[in-house]
């Protein structure tokens, strides 16, 4: 069984941003969650006249399956998170949000370079995320990023990608955090 990082781990600058290391139950963290439901529910609502789309998938995530939450902040905005859980025997990235005005400034690869890193240090080997359909800009960074796409895993509907763990780099961010 593992141990969730601490929610009190030190920020991390980083140019004009910061990044924390959070619980998946922190305030900030859930907000982002609940707006990432909010923009699910409407790009999966029917369109006019036309068939109803899937739903989207319930935030089924078991708390203490997840090993850390990532949260960037402009100022005292929090304007992007992810977290790692464990699941079925792998570390599946959940709930990537960046908000709407924050977007594709390269805050979804700084959240996921983040988990990449700690999953090295922890001796990771790869990690899975599942890609709703309706969020197509991420399924294009996954395969910009080279994502290999994988046969889909814990009740996924949509595309399910792989990045291997880069494990010749440092855990910095462990030592940064002073969590190693």
């Amino acid at each position: 069984m593992h141990t969730p990082f601490p929610d009190q781990a030190p920020s991390v600058l980083r140019d004009e941003l910061r990044t924390r290391i959070a619980a998946w139950g922190h305030p900030h963290a859930a907000e982002l969650r609940e707006r990432l439901a909010d923009e699910l529910r409407h790009r999966s609502a029917p369109t006019a006249g036309g068939p109803g789309q899937r739903r989207a998938r319930p935030d089924g995530t078991d708390p203490s399956s997840v090993l850390l939450t990532v949260l960037v902040y402009d100022g005292s905005d929090a304007v992007a998170t992810a977290s790692l859980q464990e699941h079925d025997g792998r570390y599946e990235v959940t709930r990537l949000y960046v908000v709407p005005v924050r977007r594709r400034r390269g805050l979804a690869r700084r959240v996921l370079a983040e988990l990449d890193e700690f999953a090295r240090a922890a001796g990771v080997a790869e990690i899975v995320m599942g890609v709703a359909d309706e969020l197509h800009e991420l399924r294009a960074l996954c395969v910009h990023d080279g994502w290999v796409r994988v046969a889909p895993f814990g009740g996924h509907e949509g595309e399910c990608y792989a990045s291997p763990v880069d494990t010749s780099r440092v855990g910095a961010s462990l030592a940064r955090a002073g969590i190693a």
